[in-house]
């Protein structure tokens, strides 16, 4: 409230998979440069009813037996995933260790490309961050098309604008999802590239019976929130250090939302686009002291 500074799309995502869970809608009415409305239809039964349900699910998201939503749906799946963040890393890797696939990690743009180079034929898909050191994902994606590399490539990445998910497509990725990355939409995206590539995906008996995945265990999020704890001091240390803070900060956003932290992710996202609107010292400090509250929390 009170601010022109534009958001990351985060808030909007994490609320339209909300409605859509609850089995509504979301629609948007937008008039460029005056208003836009939102609008969020869920349907529940009457107060005083014994159990408020859902209303019925739109078809565009109704799971079927052939939908890969489930525990082992992607079971004998070769993951390559390319990724920094250890704390990311982890929680990903249990999303889809969990649901039934191997993966294989790298933290550079570099060795993902030295790897997927000589090992082609040992991965079946890239799980792509788009902010490494070194080489990022952007120029990663690039020399792989280039050098002719069919393994289709997801992007992952902590913005949520329309101009970002094109970025990553002319970049050379073929998919894209933004953090908070979901365990079914990872797991819809990854069946649906193979599917275009004719690579076979197990199927297993019980998959008619639609399980959500799981959500990051929690050993994972108390570590995370101690390695936080850890570096508040750093955080003031940087205050005056932007380029480094924003970087840091931009880490933070994305893997606090892969986490199912939103309340931080959010106030590190905050930090992060006063930096880049140049508010100044006071007010990018009052937005740090804000997220190091939360993490102390």
């Amino acid at each position: 409230p009170g601010s022109n500074a534009p958001g990351t799309g985060l808030g909007l995502a994490i609320c339209k998979r909300i409605i859509e869970a609850l089995g509504g809608t979301m629609s948007c009415d937008s008039n460029p440069g005056v208003e836009t409305c939102f609008t969020c239809l869920v349907p529940l039964k009457p107060y005083g009813s014994d159990r408020i349900q859902p209303g019925p699910i739109d078809e565009r998201h109704k799971p079927t037996r052939s939908s890969p939503l489930g525990r082992k749906s992607l079971a004998g799946v070769r993951v390559l995933l390319a990724e920094d963040s250890v704390h990311v890393r982890d929680v990903l890797r249990y999303f889809v260790v969990d649901m039934g696939a191997s993966i294989e990690h790298v933290g550079t743009g570099r060795e993902a490309v030295e790897t997927i180079r000589s090992r082609a034929s040992e991965f079946d898909v890239v799980l792509m961050d788009m902010q490494m050191p070194e080489m990022d994902g952007y120029a990663a994606a690039t020399q792989l098309k280039n050098a002719g590399i069919s393994i289709p490539i997801i992007a992952l990445t902590a913005h949520g604008l329309a101009e970002d998910r094109e970025k990553c497509l002319d970049a050379g990725c073929d998919d894209y999802l933004s953090k908070p990355v979901s365990p079914d939409h990872l797991a819809v995206t990854i069946q649906r590239l193979l599917d275009s590539t004719s690579i076979e995906v197990e199927t297993h008996p019980d998959s008619e019976t639609i399980t959500s995945a799981k959500s990051a265990p929690s050993e994972l999020i108390v570590r995370y929130l101690k390695h936080l704890q850890s570096q508040a001091s750093d955080f003031r240390v940087l205050q005056r250090e932007h380029a480094q803070l924003r970087k840091q900060m931009h880490q933070i956003k994305g893997t606090a939302a892969t986490m199912g932290l939103v309340a931080i992710s959010h106030a590190a996202a905050d930090v992060e686009q006063a930096i880049k609107l140049e508010n100044g010292d006071q007010r990018i400090n009052e937005l740090l002291e804000r997220l190091i509250a939360l993490i102390d929390q």
